[in-house]
């Protein structure tokens, strides 16, 4: 993945992800970047992918607990 340069972004997709600015030549630099680090980074998305769903159960779990307290 490609994705513009922000704190939210960066914080979710912590992995597996080139960030850039807006410029085209930005733009295009992490393109081909991210063209040459393909298999790396198709393993680092299903990792993060994998974390992203551990944490989402983990709040679930809280917030179950906490609904069915008295």
């Amino acid at each position: 993945m490609v994705l513009s340069d922000n704190p939210p972004t960066r914080a979710y997709f912590r992995k597996g992800a080139l960030f850039t600015d807006n410029s085209a030549a930005s733009i295009a630099a992490e393109i081909l970047r991210a063209h040459d680090s393909h298999a790396r980074m198709s393993a680092d998305v299903a990792e993060l992918k994998v974390e992203l769903l551990r944490e989402e159960q983990s709040k679930l779990r809280e917030l179950r607990h906490f609904a069915s307290a008295p």
